[in-house]
């Protein structure tokens, strides 16, 4: 994104994410993508008022969409995104299916949302650096 898009998405984003009220998720179950035997990013799975993230989803989406980003093409599947894998990596990752259901079994944890957060996501050769841009506070929090 260039940064000299980043004041008008901001003003996009601030009234729409007002709307939403404070909610609670819950990270439950852990998983790979695409597979446990082949993982590239290893997730925790989200539960609890997953209806109201859909919306905050759609809300953030439909204002993004205003400024002329386009929207996201696949389903929303809420996740927590815990690790990428990278393919050099996988030697060293013994027992994932184990651990993962290990991961999985623990009592789910409770997650306040009440704010969206933009982010900067720099590419880095040592992994993804994510710096906060700027957050706006769901309706009614803070």
């Amino acid at each position: 994104m260039p940064v000299d898009d980043i004041p008008a998405l901001r003003e996009a984003l601030r009234p729409a994410v007002a709307t939403s009220r404070p909610f609670t998720i819950e990270a439950a179950g852990a998983g790979a993508f695409p597979n446990p035997r082949r993982p590239r990013v290893l997730w925790l799975g989200v539960a609890g008022d997953v209806r109201r993230l859909g919306a905050l989803q759609r809300s953030v989406e439909q204002a993004s969409a205003a400024q002329g980003y386009p929207p996201e093409e696949r389903a929303f599947h809420p996740h927590l995104t815990l690790a990428r894998v990278r393919p050099e990596d996988l030697g060293s990752l013994r027992d994932v299916e184990r651990r993962l259901a290990e991961i999985g079994a623990l009592p789910p944890l409770p997650i306040p949302v009440d704010r969206v957060t933009l982010f900067r996501s720099e590419l880095r050769r040592t992994g993804a650096v994510y710096t906060v841009v700027d957050e706006f506070p769901l309706g009614g929090a803070g």
